[in-house]
């Protein structure tokens, strides 16, 4: 049974999802303004820049639609992450709106991804370009790349991540995972 009824694709807690650290020299062309912009803004010895001094709108606004914006919980007892902003391409793949949710609130799959990719930004306190692939039984394919942008409020630890999501798969790929 698809736990998300929005979503057309059925089986989608079943998706193996892999990803893996690609060097930011690989970053494309067009997201360069947005590693500029987020150099720019961030105070020197700083892991990032501040939530309230970063505005999305001077990111690229292509990427707008699968931007994704958590901020990291941390508060002794349990660590995590919270949608704080959710790009709207992304509500027909999960069935529905993220913002305000969790990571536990995600398909499976994409839930042990997200936690370990968004770990793995805390851990490098550095913006983080991450490829991930998506498998279905026997179909594959190449998923999407991330451009993580680590935020701080205090400079020194990882309070707030911004990702642009590059969608590399066809929608027709995508949906080969289920045929």
């Amino acid at each position: 049974m698809n736990k998300y009824p929005g979503s057309a694709y059925a089986g989608i807690d079943e998706v193996d999802v892999a990803a893996e650290l690609r060097p930011i020299d690989e970053l494309p062309e067009d997201l360069k303004p947005a590693l500029t912009y987020w150099e720019r803004i961030k105070p020197p010895g700083a892991v990032g820049p501040a939530w309230g001094s970063f505005d999305l709108l001077e990111l690229p606004t292509s990427y707008l639609p699968t931007a994704l914006v958590v901020d990291c919980i941390d508060d002794g007892e349990r660590r995590g992450y919270l949608y704080r902003f959710w790009g709207s391409a992304l509500t027909p793949v999960f069935g529905k709106d993220m913002t305000g949710k969790t990571f536990e609130d995600c398909p499976g799959a994409f839930r042990a991804a997200s936690y370990a990719t968004y770990d793995m930004v805390r851990e490098h306190r550095a913006p983080c370009l991450i490829r991930f692939n998506a498998r279905f039984g026997s179909n594959a394919t190449r998923f999407q790349t991330a451009f993580r942008l680590p935020l701080s409020k205090d400079g020194e630890t990882v309070s707030t991540i911004v990702s642009l999501l590059l969608v590399d798969y066809r929608k027709h790929e995508w949906e080969q995972l289920w045929n």
